[in-house]
């Protein structure tokens, strides 16, 4: 011990006393606050692509890249317990479609549909996730060929539909 430091013993005993109504205090506004849980319907309708680029005010890729953000951060928020397998699929797609054509050059919505939302355990949610991979393939064949090889894979692997995975191997090829 330094000379500039005191024992805890030193300490007034009202502070520790205070310390502790303090903590049983914060622990009970917090308790008595209690947001409602979310329901699965609380992501929002996706905001069309002409909308994300005004609001972007030139700067597309910077906009899209913190619309992934918090997409990817909407199911583990502090205040949305949401699993992101239990997200509405359909505003999630149009979420991604949206984000995507903000910033076309952007491998991340492609990247996030495949390796964190096609990961469903639901095979009807990894198929819509499937499906958009698919048919934003086409836009970029070049760059956007991992995430199509990704969901052939798991088209092959989880779901067990080979023909599947067969179609999304020769659109690759």
């Amino acid at each position: 011990m330094s000379a500039s430091e005191r024992p805890v013993a030193a300490v007034t005993p009202w502070i520790p006393a205070m310390l502790a109504a303090c903590l049983a205090l914060q622990a009970g506004w917090q308790f008595a606050h209690r947001a409602a849980v979310p329901s699965a319907e609380d992501l929002p309708a996706a905001p069309s692509a002409q909308l994300l680029r005004v609001a972007s005010l030139g700067e597309t890729a910077a906009l899209a890249r913190v619309a992934m953000i918090w997409l990817q951060a909407f199911d583990s928020r502090g205040d949305n317990d949401i699993p992101y397998q239990r997200l509405d699929y359909s505003r999630l797609v149009a979420w991604l479609r949206a984000i995507l054509a903000t910033d076309p050059r952007s491998l991340v919505p492609l990247f996030a549909a495949a390796r964190v939302y096609a990961e469903n355990p639901d095979p009807a949610k990894a198929r819509q996730i499937f499906d958009f991979i698919h048919a934003q393939f086409f836009g970029d064949p070049n760059r956007r060929w991992p995430a199509l090889a990704h969901a052939a894979l798991l088209a092959k692997h989880r779901l067990g539909d080979l023909p599947l995975a067969r179609r999304y191997a020769s659109a690759i090829q």
